[in-house]
């Protein structure tokens, strides 16, 4: 995110709450949250809708969410965990869960400074 970094850096005041001047590191610290921020923003927009357009039409997914069946009659039969499925709802759904490993990941060994 390196790139974005001399354009978000001209949006971020040089001066804080209280009146202060902000060094350039602390404007830097700024620049990387704002950074990760929109990159977040990105990614569970882009994840939302490739869920929603893969889910869309489908026989387990109500009418009022998009689908074409019925989640109560689906529930009732014996082909639950067999439902078929489109190609690539299981890559966006590993794809989604690793980058909650990710975050869990960093969360746990990687300290600040």
């Amino acid at each position: 995110m390196l790139f974005f970094r001399p354009y978000v850096i001209t949006i971020i005041p040089t001066h804080g709450d209280k009146g202060e001047e902000l060094s350039q590191t602390e404007r830097e610290k700024k620049a990387c949250k704002i950074e990760k921020h929109m990159y977040d923003a990105a990614f569970f927009t882009l994840s939302t809708v490739n869920a929603y357009y893969f889910c869309m039409g489908a026989d387990w997914c109500p009418w009022y969410l998009g689908g074409a069946g019925d989640l109560h009659k689906h529930l009732n039969t014996s082909n639950l965990p067999f439902s078929p499925l489109d190609p690539w709802m299981p890559a966006c759904g590993f794809y989604m869960l690793g980058y909650r490993f990710e975050a869990l990941f960093t969360t746990i060994f990687y300290t600040r400074n």
